[in-house]
Formats: structure tokens, sequence, C-alpha cells
């Protein structure tokens, strides 16, 4: 049964992830499309020449939505390596986690037209931590050299989670 559930909630994760890499593409291209009137960062992208101007707010949006990208990306993979352990089958993401995951970031890939807020950033931000956590707190008790690598892995990812 937990192999099922750890799975399903893996397959939302997953979703998500694709989902925050729609709304950064979206996000950039918004950018991309806007003037601003107290714009302080330029940079180049994609063709040689073709350039966006930034706000250090939008810029540092940006920054942050990619790095808890690579955030969700840790925490699936090392949630996977673990579902593929046949003794840590008690080890649970309770799917309503993951299913909010995916509706944090289904809403921020819906809304392209507009900056990414910082409530949804700091919705994503919580989402993942909880799931980290759920994650470890499931791991207080490991007997293998896999699930203490995984605690490990995890105690250093929560550690060094970006603030907002």
């Amino acid at each position: 049964m937990f192999s099922s559930v750890n799975t399903a909630s893996i397959e939302h994760q997953l979703e998500a992830l694709v989902l925050i890499g729609k709304a950064k593409e979206g996000h950039a291209q918004n950018l991309s499309n806007r003037s601003s009137s107290n714009t302080v960062y330029t940079e180049a992208v994609g063709r040689p020449g073709q350039r966006r101007t930034l706000t250090l707010a939008q810029k540092g949006r940006e920054g942050l939505l990619s790095r808890l990208a690579e955030v969700a990306s840790e925490v699936i993979r090392e949630q996977q390596s673990l579902i593929e352990l046949p003794q840590t089958q008690n080890i649970l993401v309770h799917p309503k986690q993951s299913i909010e995951l995916k509706n944090i970031c289904s809403r921020m890939a819906l809304q392209v037209k507009t900056s990414h807020t910082d409530r949804n950033l700091k919705d994503l931000r919580d989402c993942l931590k909880s799931i980290a956590e759920t994650l470890l707190s499931s791991l207080s008790n490991s007997s293998t050299e896999q699930q203490k690598l995984a605690a490990r892995n995890l105690g250093k990812m929560l550690s060094s989670f970006p603030e907002l």
C-alpha cells in the first residue's frame, strides 16, 4: 500500500516540477516583453543582441524560483531513491502535500501575465519544506546506510533552504 501511495506522491511532484519549469519560462517571456521605469538589471537572453531588463525584485524572484525548482528536484530524487529500497516502504509523504505542491505550481504556471507574487513563492517554499520535513521525520529511526544518507541529505537541504 505505501509503495503505491508514495508512487502517486512522486508523480504529483514530478508534474509540479514540470509546471515550475513552465512558470519559469512564462515568467521570463513576460519579463522580456515588458519595460520598467525602475530598471536596474539588464542581461542577455537567447539570441545574440537580445536583452531583457529586470528590476532587482524581479531578478530576485526569478532566482528564488530557480532555486526552489532545484530543491523540488532534490526532494523528488531522495524520495525516489528511498522508494526503491525494500526496507523503506513505510516512508510516506502524504499525497495531500504532493497535490498541494502541484496546485501551487499550476497556479504559478497560469499566472504568466503577472509577476510571481511573493505569496506564491512563499507557498511553494513552505510546501517543499513541509515535504522535506515529512521525509526527514519518517527517517528519524533510520537503520540502513542508504536511509541515513538520505536523512543527512535532507537535513542539509533543510538547513540551506532559501529564505524569502
